[in-house]
């Protein structure tokens, strides 16, 4: 029998800690594997922990870990993932929109010839806005090109792995993560199962704009040398233009006005792409420093080997 963890990132979901605790225990209890789950506090300022410290008065399959403050999901997301002794794992959001009805065939799916994950792939977003949709397509085709994420429209963290793509998971010590990518840079293709968008159980959403376009930037940025070497290439273009400028207005008085506005035109693009610079050099200094990506400020007794 093999034996699964369930990683659940928690972040003020006290309204839905228990409706996934009692939907995965009925989906999965005729099931043939031993499962654990830890859920990742990530900080939450509601009764989300004490919900969770309650299934785990109760039963010994339920652990926790929770941070001294909010890390952010992908932080959650490798606390969990570093203390998987188990055959596999899976990542799953509490607010149940991640159907725990998939597990069975995804757990079925693992069983395939050279199949070693495998990822639900959301159908339909009528929960979201015309102009975030545009917005996701958008990243999506961006991501295809930029960062060779051949990941289908509506992929999502809810991928069930199997112990090889856990240790090439385990083994990649960066703070600034984007799983996503990591998954991509392990190699192992996913087997994508459809299902129809689901709405949260309970709460509201975390991920507004603001978050969703920091999320997007930290993932091209930490992935891809792209950005880098199109500072390099565009410098070495203004540096052209400007030369050309120059010698326009040199030959021609006539044109000094749109000789200026060309300049100013140029240095203000200087200035976004040194501002770009300054967030990389930021990343690399994070990266460097070797700060732990989080705090734990309490967890569950080790009554359970797989929540060391």
């Amino acid at each position: 029998m093999q034996s699964l963890t369930i990683i659940v990132p928690c972040l003020n979901e006290e309204g839905c800690v228990v409706p996934f605790y009692e939907e995965v225990t009925k989906t999965l209890a005729q099931k043939d594997v031993a499962y654990r789950m830890l859920f990742v506090d990530d900080g939450s300022q509601d009764g989300t922990l004490r919900e969770i410290k309650r299934l785990c008065g109760h039963d010994n399959r339920v652990g926790y870990v929770s941070f001294s403050r909010n890390f952010g999901k992908e932080a959650a997301m490798k606390a969990g993932l570093e203390r998987v002794d188990t055959d596999l794992a899976v990542f799953m959001d509490a607010d149940l929109q991640h159907p725990p009805r998939l597990l069975p065939r995804m757990l079925e799916a693992l069983h395939e010839e050279n199949v070693h994950l495998v990822g639900a792939q959301r159908k339909g977003r009528n929960d979201q806005s015309k102009s975030r949709q545009r917005l996701s397509n958008l990243y999506t085709r961006l991501s295809r090109r930029l960062l060779h994420d051949l990941d289908p429209a509506g992929a999502t963290d809810y991928r069930v792995m199997d112990r090889l793509v856990i240790q090439a998971l385990q083994r990649c010590p960066e703070a600034d993560r984007y799983t996503k990518g990591l998954w991509t840079y392990a190699g192992f293709p996913t087997k994508w199962i459809p299902y129809e968008n689901i709405e949260r159980k309970a709460g509201t959403t975390k991920w507004n704009l603001s978050r969703l376009f920091g999320y997007a930037l930290s993932a091209h940025l930490s992935t891809t040398a792209f950005w880098s070497c199109a500072l390099t290439g565009c410098g070495l273009l203004f540096a052209l233009l400007t030369v050309a400028a120059i010698l326009w207005l040199v030959l021609d008085f006539s044109k000094t006005a749109l000789v200026l506005v060309v300049l100013c035109v140029l240095a203000d693009l200087q200035y976004a792409l040194m501002a770009l610079m300054a967030i990389l050099l930021c990343k690399t200094n994070m990266e460097v420093k070797h700060r732990p990506l989080y705090v734990v400020q309490e967890a569950s007794s080790a009554k359970n080997a797989a929540f060391k």
